[in-house]
């Protein structure tokens, strides 16, 4: 620790001189967020690299932000990369378009109870006890004396 003037002030650092980079074996996925073909994820199997020097690291590394694999790369990797096969492909397509129908399902009926429970709430305000009452007496007496 460092200290400075102020002796009840005590100042920490961390630092780091190298990096292990692990590379993860890729699998079959779950998420039902893709549009098309099979999804893909990290397994837990990994290579462990060779630990490099964190400025050496820094000034190789490429900034590639978020990149998005289309379903022929995500099916081709898969298939010849890590040798998964194809029927097992199929059937993660499968459970994600369940999974997918299953959410759909779920939305459209919550909209479907929210626009009941409006138009409830709307019946509410326009339509209190009061003028409930109000009207069907008026029905009544209205059929009591409408001559035929």
């Amino acid at each position: 620790p460092l200290q400075s003037d102020d002796s009840s002030y005590i100042k920490y650092q961390v630092s780091f001189s190298t990096v292990k980079i692990r590379e993860y074996e890729r699998i079959i996925g779950d998420h039902p967020l893709i549009k098309v073909g099979p999804p893909i994820t990290i397994g837990w199997c990994f290579i462990e690299g060779q630990p490099v020097c964190l400025d050496e690291y820094e000034s190789q590394k490429k900034h590639k932000g978020i990149r998005k694999m289309s379903s022929i790369t995500r099916r081709n990797l898969l298939q010849n990369v890590f040798d998964i096969p194809a029927d097992e492909i199929l059937e993660a397509e499968k459970k994600v378009l369940k999974i997918q129908q299953k959410r759909d399902r779920g939305e459209k009926q919550g909209k479907i109870s929210e626009l009941v429970r409006g138009i409830r709430n709307s019946f509410k305000k326009k339509f209190t006890r009061e003028k409930f009452v109000f009207g069907m007496s008026e029905v009544q007496n209205h059929m009591l004396f409408t001559p035929y």
